[in-house]
């Protein structure tokens, strides 16, 4: 994972990737891609309520970005993916420079 993570310049489309790290490797990906000047972040996000994290059991879930512990502000824009459950999956984009990294509380 460190791999990864550091090889990585700059990522502005992550899609499915979140769902698949920790918190503190999510963290670390947001960290590195602002030190890179990355100007947009479009990731999937969920209208979920809360937020679990992986625990061995589990080795992807739904995220809402908005709530905790990443507490990111409204996005730019939302693309709905399945117009069938508009609540729920969707792909959203933010700009980096309104991210605010004090705020996450992983």
């Amino acid at each position: 994972m460190n791999e990864l993570l550091g090889n990585m310049k700059c990522a502005e489309h992550s899609t499915e990737l979140f769902i698949h790290l920790s918190y503190a490797n999510i963290k670390k990906f947001l960290e590195r891609c602002k030190n890179n000047e990355c100007k947009y972040l479009m990731s999937s996000h969920y209208n979920i309520e809360e937020n679990l994290e992986l625990n061995g059991i589990i080795s992807w879930r739904f995220l809402n970005l908005e709530i905790s512990p990443f507490n990111f502000p409204k996005p730019l824009k939302i693309i709905i993916e399945n117009q069938q459950d508009p609540n729920l999956k969707c792909m959203a984009l933010w700009r980096f420079s309104d991210i605010d990294l004090e705020k996450y509380n992983s």
